[in-house]
């Protein structure tokens, strides 16, 4: 997450570094040991994601009948 305005070649960058911590081994294996799901890769899965979840926990939110803050 940036700063919305957040220059393309910054984000590309962090994506860039994000993307390559998330696909180590080293990263893998600890997911896997903590038994957390993976992370999406890049910039544009990791909205993806967010958007799903939420609206996911929108619906929850809403069946709950939870009130805005």
């Amino acid at each position: 997450m940036v700063p919305a305005g957040t220059p393309k070649p910054v984000v590309d960058r962090l994506s860039t570094l994000f993307t390559k911590i998330a696909t180590s081994e080293e990263t893998k294996n600890f997911l896997q040991r903590t038994a957390t799901d993976p992370l999406p890769g890049g910039a544009e899965a990791m909205a993806a994601l967010l958007r799903a979840d939420h609206e996911r926990w929108g619906r929850y939110v809403k069946l709950a009948k939870i009130e805005p803050q």
